[in-house]
C-alpha cells in the first residue's frame, strides 16, 4: 500500500499522507523492529510487541494536547472548539473501554496462536466500533 502510493503520488512528506497509508507504514515497521527479535522464545517476542504498543498509545495520547490546541486556532473558532471536545470525549471513551476490557486467560498453547489473539482483537475492534459512532 506504501510503495503504491508512493510510486503513484507526488506527497513525499509523511505529513501529507492519507491516514490508511501512514498506518500501513507504521505497521510494517512495527513489524520489522518485532522480526529483528524472532529468534528470542515467544514470551519475549510477546513482551517486546506488549511494549511497543503501549509506547505507541502513549505517543498518541501525549500528542492529544497539541492535535486540540491546532484544531482550536480553526478559522471557524466554534466548530474548531466542538470538534476538538468531540475528540477528546472520544479519547476518554477509548481510555474507558480499554480499561473496562478483560484480556481473555489463556495457556501458553493457547497465546502462541495468532488465531486466538485474532478473534480478541476482534472483539476489542467491534467495542470501539461501537464507542466511535456518531
Amino acid at each position: 500500500m506504501v510503495v503504491e502510493f508512493l510510486t503513484s503520488s507526488s506527497a513525499k512528506d509523511p505529513l501529507d499522507w492519507p491516514a490508511r497509508v501512514i498506518a500501513a507504514n507504521s505497521m510494517y515497521r512495527i513489524s520489522q523492529t518485532v522480526m529483528l527479535f524472532a529468534d528470542e522464545d515467544d514470551e519475549g517476542v510477546f513482551e517486546r510487541a506488549c511494549v511497543m504498543m503501549a509506547d505507541v498509545m502513549a505517543a498518541c495520547f501525549t500528542n492529544l494536547g497539541n492535535v486540540m490546541n491546532v484544531m482550536c486556532r480553526g478559522s471557524e473558532i466554534e466548530k474548531s472548539v466542538g470538534k476538538a471536545f468531540k475528540l477528546l470525549g472520544k479519547t476518554d471513551e477509548i481510555v474507558e473501554a480499554v480499561q473496562r476490557l478483560e484480556w481473555p486467560a489463556m495457556d501458553h498453547e493457547r497465546a502462541v496462536k495468532i488465531e486466538e489473539w485474532q478473534a480478541g482483537f476482534h472483539r476489542l475492534e467491534r467495542l470501539l466500533s461501537e464507542l466511535m459512532k456518531p
